[in-house]
C-alpha cells in the first residue's frame, strides 16, 4: 500500500501496536488464515479486536517504509503486508484477519497493489521502484525497541536527512522498519546471533536506510549525511534506553561492526570455528570487503567516499582486476524488502 505523507504517525501507531500484541499473544491464533474480508477500505464492517487479529504465523512484518524523491519532491509512505497461506478459491484483494483488524486497515491510502501473487511477481514490482544504474548505498542499519517516541524520533531524523540532502540530483532516499519478534529468533536450536536472552514481550524493530543518487560527486555529502543521521538515531536511543547492540550484519555498511553485536562469547565461538575450519584463513583473506571476524578496529580513510573505507570495502569506481564489491553504482535493481 502507498500512503501519503501525513499519515504517517498512524503508520508507526498501527506498527507499534500490532507487533507489540502479536508477540504477547503466547497462542497462535486457528482461524486467521480462513476468515478472510473484503479490502476494509471498502468495507461496510468495522475492524475489531479480536485474538485473531494478533499472532498469525503466516504472516510476516509488517515492513513500513518512507521514501523521498528527489526529481518530484514527493515523500511517500508504503506499508507491506504479507501472507503465506491465502485461499486461492477467494478474490485476491480479500484480506485476512489479522491485517483487517490491525490499524493498517483505517489509514487512506493513494493506492493498494495487495493480491494473491507469487514471489517473483512481487520481487518485480519492487524492481521496477528501484531502478538499475544508479550509485547506491544499502544501509547503515539499526537496531532499536518497540517504542513509540522512539519510532518517531527515527522518522525525524530521516527527515531532516531528506532536507540535507534535496540537492542531490535524483536521488531517492528510504527508512524501513521491520520487526523483529522474539518467539522468531527463539525457534528451533540457539545460534551465535546473541539474541537468545530477548524478553518474551519486548520485541525489537530493525531500522535501515536504502539511498541511491546520480553523481559520483555526490558521494561524500551522501555517506556524511547518512551517517549523521545514524549517529542522532543511536544517541538517542542510548539515551532512551530503547538501543540494543545487535545489527542485521546484511544492512550494515562498512563502518559498522555487527560482529560486536552478536556479544564477546558467541563472537569468540565463531573465532574458534574459523581457527578449526579454516586454520589458514581463507575466508578471512580470501577476497577484499565485507566482515571479518579477526578484523576489530579498522581505520578510516580521511574523506568519506574515496579510496577505500572500513573493512577494504572500494568505494569508488571499479579498476582494472579489482573485485566487484563494494560501494559501487548498482547494475541490477535491488530491493531491500521482501515483499
Amino acid at each position: 500500500m502507498f500512503l501519503p505523507n501525513f499519515e504517517t504517525p498512524k503508520i508507526l501507531d498501527a506498527f507499534h501496536e500490532f507487533i507489540g500484541r502479536a508477540d504477547s499473544d503466547s497462542q497462535p491464533s486457528s482461524t486467521s488464515t480462513l476468515d478472510l474480508h473484503p479490502d476494509p477500505a471498502h468495507s461496510s464492517v468495522p475492524p475489531s479486536s479480536s485474538s485473531s487479529s494478533s499472532f498469525d504465523q503466516h504472516a510476516p512484518g509488517p515492513i513500513i517504509f518512507f521514501s523521498y524523491i528527489q526529481a518530484v519532491g514527493l515523500t511517500l509512505a508504503g506499508v507491506n503486508l504479507v501472507h503465506t497461506k491465502p485461499i486461492p478459491s477467494i478474490h485476491s484483494k480479500e484480506w485476512p484477519t489479522c491485517w483487517r483488524n490491525s490499524g493498517f486497515s483505517k489509514l487512506w491510502r493513494y493506492w493498494n497493489t495487495t493480491r494473491i501473487r507469487s514471489i517473483t511477481e512481487a520481487t518485480s514490482e519492487h524492481h521496477d521502484l528501484n531502478p538499475a544504474g544508479r550509485r547506491q548505498l544499502l544501509g547503515p542499519t539499526t537496531t532499536i525497541k518497540n517504542d513509540p517516541a522512539t519510532l518517531m524520533f527515527v522518522h525525524a531524523a530521516w527527515t531532516q536527512t531528506t532536507v540535507t540532502l534535496r540537492q542531490v540530483k535524483n536521488m531517492g532516499l528510504t527508512l524501513l522498519f521491520q520487526p523483529l519478534l522474539p518467539r522468531w529468533v527463539k525457534k528451533g536450536d540457539p545460534n551465535p546471533l546473541g539474541l537468545d536472552d530477548l524478553a518474551e514481550d519486548d520485541p525489537l524493530v530493525v531500522v535501515s536506510f536504502d539511498v541511491n543518487w546520480h553523481n559520483r560527486e555526490d558521494d561524500r555529502l551522501v555517506r556524511k549525511t547518512i551517517r549523521h543521521a545514524m549517529d542522532r538515531i543511536e544517541d538517542f536511543a542510548k539515551t532512551k534506553g530503547t538501543d540494543h547492540r545487535w545489527r542485521y550484519l546484511n544492512y550494515c555498511t562498512d563502518w559498522q561492526r555487527p560482529f560486536e553485536g552478536y556479544g564477546e562469547d558467541n563472537w569468540g565461538f565463531l573465532k574458534e570455528v574459523s581457527r578449526k575450519y579454516d586454520p589458514q584463513g581463507m575466508f578471512q583473506k580470501g577476497c577484499k570487503g565485507g566482515f571479518k571476524l579477526f578484523v576489530e578496529h579498522d581505520e578510516e580513510v580521511e574523506g568519506e567516499g574515496e579510496g577505500q573505507g572500513v573493512g577494504g570495502l572500494s568505494l569508488g569506481e571499479k579498476g582494472e582486476g579489482e573485485a566487484d564489491v563494494g560501494f559501487k553504482p548498482k547494475e541490477n535493481g535491488t530491493s531491500s524488502e521482501v515483499m
